[in-house]
């Protein structure tokens, strides 16, 4: 690694570990049913009782024409909570972390969760970096990151392949 400082990698790692037991912990709640299926608006309107709600012909002339609009999706359909949620502060600093590295240090980042997945040896390291280089798409870095649950384990690997560990 000549561009990212491990301690740059360490510090994703904590975040990438937050971010994770957030994810379980969010997957657990809805399990038991403590967390409701939010559809499109961000409101549990699935056991909602409009059949007393008092609204009158001119409440109703105000509202536009939904008919051609798309359903939101079906209650119980399952979708990353946190993942898709703008606000999570641990995302934003995951988000954050990554996006202030510059592109070399981004791809070396790749590159070595690559490594600690498996995909090379360390002696590759230089061709997981090209790669990185030449596959990646050049927007948000952190989107593909964030899509490795084992994020935080992988860039630990990856990291010890050249000597380096992370406080814990």
């Amino acid at each position: 690694m000549k561009d990212l400082d491990p301690d740059d990698a360490c510090s994703l790692i904590a975040l990438a570990r937050r971010f994770q037991m957030r994810e379980q912990d969010v997957a657990q709640m809805r399990e038991q049913g403590g967390v409701p299926d939010t559809g499109a608006l961000g409101t549990d309107i699935s056991d909602t009782d409009i059949s007393g709600a008092d609204i009158s012909a001119a409440d109703m002339s105000g509202m536009a024409d939904m008919s051609g609009m798309e359903s939101p999706p079906l209650a119980g359909t399952e979708h990353n909570v946190l993942a898709e949620d703008c606000c999570d502060p641990v995302e934003q600093e995951v988000r954050s972390l990554v996006q202030g590295l510059g592109r070399p240090q981004q791809h070396e980042l790749v590159a070595l969760m690559w490594l600690g997945r498996g995909d090379a040896e360390p002696e590759e390291f230089a061709a997981l970096v090209q790669q990185a280089r030449d596959d990646l798409p050049a927007d948000d870095v952190s989107d593909y990151l964030l899509a490795h649950p084992q994020l935080a384990e992988y860039l630990g690997i990856g990291l010890a392949h050249f000597g380096y560990a992370c406080d814990e």
